[in-house]
């Protein structure tokens, strides 16, 4: 049997459609399974950005409410540091900080805020505000503000989803404490929606500010032209009284002095104790004229004479009074400079002079008693145990010699000693009879003639007969030079043992270097005798010292170059009536009266008015005085310039200068304080506009700075906060 192959295509076709159609409907399926599943994984992405950007804002928001914690803790501070201002640094207590600097008293709390000059220290003040701002700061941050607590408070945050969900924020440690001036911490931030939870931490350092307020000094400067009128802390045409008590000046003094006997300046009081801190200068006395007194310089002193007295004003013997001259606190000074003498006269007394004594007259220019430049010893308890003393410990120059005080008040003795002492004048009333001993001649003058009993003449000076001529080759009589009398006083102190004169015992009279000790006639200390010095040599020395006494004691101690020619003479002098314009200041038709700060101007030309300062304590005011009353405040500042008297009453603490044409007196016996500031002073000579107050003001000018003001650099407390909280690590958690 034959099979047949029969080829038939019919229906090949719709299989392979199908084929096709099924490939087809699976690719479909595939791509809408993808399609589903990508806008599926969209939205899961869109919700975990959203809930990302939620988790983000919950930290930003937290920034915000530790910036806003860290603004108010900026204001905290400054308000402490302005209180601290307006309160601690006061302008009264910083016046009364500088009071108690310049008196040596270091405890104010406030002076470590100012200069040695008395103006404000910034850095310190800038330190303190520093501290203080700080300190405030860091209290507020931790303490007070809550900060912390705040930043895990759901309430406190502004941003929510739809849903009304809002982030979970937290800090990491819960109540962070700063370390130094660093306060580390981290907040973390959850927020979840759609069962998508994102978790962010942000770490944080909060660091403290500094004070970025800062005040600073405004200062005004300005220059007045210097004038040694209102150069002292005290200055007086008359004289200088104290009464009692402790007495403190701050300053130079110049006190011109009227009165011989209790003239100058001078204690007058028992119990007195005046301690000037500068140079003195008067053409009269500094003494002691009371018992239990002592005058303490503390640089130069110029006088005409330098002594404890031995009574006082009511005729009372004077003990325990002493002088002391000593170097300043600049290591200057030291020295005493005499026109007359320098003398102690009280019993169980003391003079110290630190530097040098220096003589200034040789008595040449003048024919009385009391221009010639000595040491005189008129103590009688002198070289006893435990008795007066008189101490010189630098080198001394004394071109004069003392003179006997007789009954004729018109007769005066010159003697030959440079230092004299009480008794000694023994020495001229007896006869030379024996040879100098060392030679086998008898004692001779300078020109080499005899000095002994058959060539020499005795004159009658009521009460005593004294020495006074000597005869020459010529037989003529010739009056006995000091150096003669000084070689005769040599001569009686070898041949009298037996009349020994007074030499000061060991410890009575103390020059420590005689070696270089320059003096005209005999010089007696430590129990010794001196020869005379060359007179060539005195009178090139004198030379040098003079100018510097009239400078000081007749021109108020003004520049040498401000003197013409031919006026460095004694009998020249401008002094405060010359330098302060009296007659041209005003007359008050009423008391003046004292500022709220203190301060008191008080100017006033009418001679016949004296003036009263009366502080708290005052048990004594004298009669006739307009009367300023400081009341229970002892502090008073400020520029006196009257013609007329001025006296202190009661306990004073005085910051300016004193100008009087008469006298000043501290009247009572409670405490005086008096300081010279000369930054104070020409303050108010600009202030007030003084300046024609005063005479011939010369080129050369100060400077004055004064600290007008505090004022405040203000600086934005956003600018702060930025520099205040550092981003120091971000990351994601989840």
């Amino acid at each position: 049997m034959i099979k047949r192959k029969i080829n038939n295509n019919k229906g090949s076709t719709l299989v392979m459609l199908l084929i096709i159609l099924t490939i087809l409907i699976m690719l479909g399926t595939v791509i809408m399974s993808l399609a589903v599943t990508n806008y599926k994984m969209k939205i899961v992405n869109s919700n975990s950005k959203r809930n990302f950007y939620f988790a983000e804002a919950g930290i930003d928001e937290a920034y915000g409410i530790i910036g806003e914690a860290v603004d108010e803790g900026i204001s905290m501070g400054n308000e402490a540091v302005v209180t601290f201002m307006n309160e601690d640094l006061s302008k009264q207590n910083i016046e009364e900080a500088i009071d108690s600097m310049e008196n040596g008293d270091f405890s104010n709390p406030y002076i470590v805020y100012l200069n040695e000059d008395g103006s404000l220290n910034m850095d310190e003040i800038n330190k303190k505000q520093n501290q203080i701002f700080k300190a405030t700061f860091k209290s507020y941050i931790t303490s007070e503000s809550n900060v912390f607590d705040g930043i895990s408070e759901h309430s406190n945050y502004k941003i929510k989803s739809t849903k009304n969900n809002k982030p979970i924020v937290y800090c990491t440690p819960a109540n962070p404490s700063f370390n130094e001036d660093v306060l580390e911490f981290t907040i973390n931030s959850n927020f979840t929606e759609e069962n998508i939870e994102r978790r962010l931490s942000a770490k944080f350092n909060l660091i403290v500010p500094d004070y970025n307020s800062p005040y600073y000094s405004q200062t005004t400067v300005a220059t007045v032209n210097r004038n040694v009128g209102w150069s002292k802390a005290i200055a007086a045409e008359g004289d200088l009284q104290a009464n009692g008590g402790n007495i403190t000046i701050n300053g130079s003094v110049y006190v011109k002095g009227k009165s011989r006997e209790f003239g100058g300046i001078s204690t007058i009081g028992q119990n007195t104790n005046l301690v000037i801190n500068g140079n003195v200068a008067t053409q009269n006395n500094i003494q002691t004229a009371s018992s239990n007194s002592q005058i303490d310089i503390n640089g130069n002193a110029y006088a005409g004479n330098f002594r404890t007295k031995a009574k006082d004003q009511n005729g009372n013997k004077i003990i325990d009074s002493s002088l002391f001259i000593r170097k300043g606190a600049d290591e200057k000074g030291g020295s005493l400079y005499t026109l007359d003498d320098l003398s102690l006269n009280a019993e169980s007394s003391l003079i110290d002079i630190e530097d040098s004594y220096y003589g200034v007259s040789d008595g040449s220019h003048s024919s009385t008693h009391d221009s010639s430049s000595s040491i005189i010893i008129n103590s009688n308890d002198i070289g006893l145990e435990g008795g007066s003393q008189l101490t010189i410990e630098g080198k001394a120059f004394i071109p004069g010699t003392s003179y006997i005080t007789l009954l004729n008040p018109n007769k005066k003795y010159q003697t030959g000693e440079s230092v004299s002492v009480k008794g000694n004048y023994r020495a001229y009333s007896y006869p030379l009879t024996e040879n100098d001993p060392n030679t086998g001649e008898p004692p001779q003058t300078q020109d080499g003639h005899s000095l002994k009993q058959d060539n020499v003449e005795f004159e009658y000076y009521n009460p005593l007969f004294l020495v006074s001529q000597y005869y020459d080759s010529h037989s003529q009589a010739q009056d006995m030079k000091v150096i003669d009398k000084s070689k005769y006083f040599m001569a009686y102190e070898k041949e009298y043992e037996d009349n020994q004169l007074n030499l000061g015992g060991i410890n009575g009279i103390n020059i420590i270097h005689p070696e270089v000790t320059q003096n005209l006639g005999v010089l007696i200390h430590n129990n010794q005798v001196k020869d005379a010095t060359s007179a060539i040599r005195i009178l090139s020395g004198l030379e040098d010292v003079k100018p510097k006494y009239i400078i000081e004691a007749n021109y108020m101690g003004v520049d040498e170059s401000k003197i013409s020619d031919g006026d460095l003479e004694f009998d020249k002098e401008k002094t405060v009536s010359y330098w302060v314009k009296f007659d041209d200041l005003p007359s008050p038709t009423m008391t003046p009266t004292i500022g709220t700060d203190r301060e008191l101007v008080l100017l006033d030309r009418n001679i016949y008015t004296d003036y009263a300062i009366i502080g708290p304590n005052a048990n004594s005011i004298p009669e006739g005085t307009v009367k300023i009353q400081l009341g229970s405040n002892d502090f008073l500042k400020g520029l006196i310039i009257t013609k007329g008297n001025v006296y202190f009453c009661g306990d004073i603490n005085f910051r300016g200068t004193v100008i009087s044409n008469k006298d000043i007196i501290f009247f009572d016996s409670n405490n005086k304080h008096f300081t010279y500031d000369e930054n104070y002073v020409a303050g108010l000579i600009i202030n007030e506009n003084l300046s024609d107050y005063f005479n011939d003001s010369y080129d050369d000018y100060i400077e004055i700075t004064t600290n007008a003001d505090i004022k405040e650099i203000g600086v934005a407390s956003n600018i702060v906060r930025d520099k205040a909280i550092r981003l120091i690590n971000w990351s994601i958690e989840k």
